[in-house]
């Protein structure tokens, strides 16, 4: 007898269960069960490329659709400075190592006015 009672409250908690995890609406599950299959067709879709490339067949690249910008290629609203007045040519840049410090306002504007009378200050108390 206590078998018996102890399956029916089994029983009626797998029910409960069932109906608590069937919240989700027709839609939803259907928009969910389209959302899944998109990414894993966009996955297999990326395999297959990652694949071909790797065996060394280019995969053709797609029309770029009218007046619309191929950020990957251009940059957009890019304007080419005009030559100047000044023959640039004889400086050197390394890009790869900038020299952040020349670059700073400290060092444009100079050593500032307090710093001067600081140190004008500190000389006149050890004299």
């Amino acid at each position: 007898m206590t078998f018996h009672i102890f399956y029916l409250e089994l029983e009626m908690l797998s029910e409960a269960r069932a109906r608590l995890a069937n919240t989700q609406g027709k839609k939803a599950k259907r928009k969910a069960r389209e959302k899944q299959l998109e990414e894993a067709r966009r996955l297999a879709a990326l395999q297959k490329r990652r694949e071909l490339r790797m065996a060394g067949i280019n995969v053709r690249k797609k029309r770029p659709k009218k007046r619309q910008i191929d950020y990957n290629t251009e940059i957009p609203f890019e304007k080419v400075p005009a030559s100047g007045f000044y023959d640039t040519s004889s400086e050197s840049y390394d890009a790869m190592h900038p020299d952040f410090a020349r670059l700073r306002q400290q060092k444009l504007d100079g050593e500032m006015r307090k710093d001067k009378e600081e140190v004008r200050s500190n000389i006149c108390h050890f004299a």
